[in-house]
């Protein structure tokens, strides 16, 4: 009898141990989800551009005009890996700071091509020093994307050493977006005569026996012209832009000695 009570006193303690446990479990559940919830805070999202694989590790991400090193391992985890990524590419980012304040990539995408926007733009003009594919060009040591809707018409590509007047604006990634622009072109000759609003001229280089050149004149330059009153074999240097018909226009002249 002593022992069949000693039996049911533990069967009791057994049960309320089991309830005690399955009352307990849910909020174990709320911890860790907390837990988790507060480790996602720690991530940290931007826009950028990716430069270069450094070494096994570190990838060079410019990220408001600023050069900045993350660790970005080859990982299954990743949607995309670093070698396939053109130079110069847009990339959205996730990463956190590991233990040692370094950026650790947790993912990273490719960014949409660039586009037209609706920023305020800026005009500039330059020469194309280099070429990345077909929309990405350096001019004066900085990169300048075209935007996609320049990419659409074949006669809207540029090539290494075209000078351009150009707009542009800068984007979310911060890639300086080429909006619209103009080829500049230039050339050297001797002055032969002017024609109400057009100018002959015969290129250096040429033999005598070729005719000069017709070129129309922009207003400003007509202005320009009536201080210069240039004489017949007088060497100029001048940059022209092809209009309508392919009808060159100076928009440039200076005398050479």
């Amino acid at each position: 009898m002593h022992n069949k009570k000693i039996i049911v006193v533990l069967a009791v303690v057994v049960v309320f141990i089991c309830v005690g446990c399955l009352v307990q479990e849910p909020k174990d559940s709320e911890d860790i989800e907390k837990g988790f919830s507060e480790r996602e805070e720690d991530f940290f999202e931007i826009k950028g551009v990716y430069i270069k694989r450094v070494d096994p590790i570190f990838i060079e991400i410019l990220h408001e005009d600023k050069f900045e090193m993350y660790i970005f391992k080859q990982d299954e985890e990743f949607l995309i890996e670093s070698d396939e990524i053109e130079k110069y590419s847009g990339v959205d980012i996730v990463y956190f700071l590991n233990q040692e304040g370094q950026k650790n990539i947790k993912s990273m995408e490719l960014a949409n091509p660039a586009g037209v926007g609706i920023s305020p733009e800026i005009e500039m003009q330059g020469q194309i020093e280099e070429m990345f594919g077909a929309d990405t060009c350096i001019i004066e040591e900085e990169p300048y994307w075209l935007a996609y809707e320049l990419m659409l018409s074949s006669s809207k590509f540029v090539q290494k050493g075209d000078y351009i007047d150009f707009d542009y604006y800068i984007d979310d990634y911060g890639r300086k977006v080429i909006t619209s622009y103009i080829k500049i072109f230039t050339e050297c000759g001797r002055f032969e005569r002017i024609e109400a609003k057009t100018l002959y001229v015969k290129l250096m280089g040429n033999p005598d026996e070729i005719e000069a050149k017709e070129y129309l004149l922009s207003d400003e330059i007509i202005k320009k012209l009536d201080n210069i009153r240039l004489k017949k074999g007088e060497v100029i240097q001048f940059q022209y832009i092809y209009e309508k018909e392919n009808l060159k226009k100076i928009i440039s002249l200076e005398l050479r000695e």
